[in-house]
């Protein structure tokens, strides 16, 4: 997991870990929305149609993205209180 600061004009800086993983590069359209008291960020396909997806859910696609996220941060946690004293 990841920490990054909001600037003052609401941006933030994506770590170049997640960047490369998918494929994010300056242009790259993403989809914010709010989820169980989350915010996402989903990258859209540069070509959504050649890449056979005609329109974007924010449906269950989402929100099993969602769950696996908590469900790493979870995992994360865990770690971390293992190796506390």
């Amino acid at each position: 997991m990841k920490t990054t600061t909001v600037n003052t004009k609401g941006q933030v800086a994506i770590p170049v870990e997640i960047r490369r993983k998918y494929a994010i590069r300056p242009g790259t359209r993403v989809i914010i929305a709010e989820f169980e008291g989350r915010i996402l960020m989903v990258p859209l396909p540069e070509n959504p149609l050649r890449e056979g997806r005609g329109s974007i859910s924010l449906g269950a696609p989402v929100a099993e993205i969602i769950r696996e996220v908590h469900r790493e941060e979870e995992t994360h946690e865990r770690a971390i209180r293992s190796v506390r004293p």
